[in-house]
């Protein structure tokens, strides 16, 4: 939860007054009148793990848009994958604001780490942004695997084939 959102709902408890937030990390343990309307994305990480489990992939790494709710969502997936016998290798963390050359950089990084298996949680304008550059480094089509998250799923354009293009290897989670 962003701090504006933490300090709305230690208002609403204190009043007892509901909130309705569209906030897609839950906290009604911690708020019970704080009223999630989004979907928890972290729930979808234990659909993850289990398609990591199935393919007996145990090393992962993980791609995300880096934001205000990226350390929560960072303690759940490593939470859950630790649950799951999963090893997050590395988490790399884009910012919106990131140039072709600096999602390069990154990127070109992967090749060196002990694992092929990428986890992408990202908006669809950033998940774009990192697919057209992998493609460019030949790492859509090659030796590695890529799981997307319902984050950048849910609003994906199949029509972009620059994203698209060479995609037998990417699990649409």
């Amino acid at each position: 939860m962003s701090s504006e959102e933490l300090f709305l709902a230690a208002l609403c408890d204190k009043a007892n007054v509901p909130l309705l937030s569209v906030s897609s990390i839950s906290s009604f343990n911690e708020h019970p009148y704080f009223l999630q309307l989004a979907q928890d994305e972290t729930t979808q990480f234990n659909g993850v793990a289990a398609l990591l489990r199935a393919f007996k992939w145990r090393t992962v790494v993980f791609i995300y848009e880096d934001a205000a709710d990226s350390s929560q969502i960072l303690s759940h997936l490593h939470d859950t994958f630790r649950d799951n016998d999963v090893d997050t290798v590395h988490d790399i963390g884009i910012t919106l604001r990131a140039t072709d050359d600096q999602i390069i950089k990154k990127l070109h990084n992967l090749r060196t780490m002990r694992t092929s298996t990428i986890i992408v949680h990202a908006s669809v304008y950033l998940a774009s942004q990192i697919f057209k550059n992998a493609k460019t480094l030949e790492m859509i089509s090659g030796n590695f695997a890529w799981i997307v998250t319902s984050k950048t799923m849910n609003l994906l354009d199949f029509q972009d084939s620059a994203v698209v293009d060479g995609s037998s290897k990417i699990a649409w989670q």
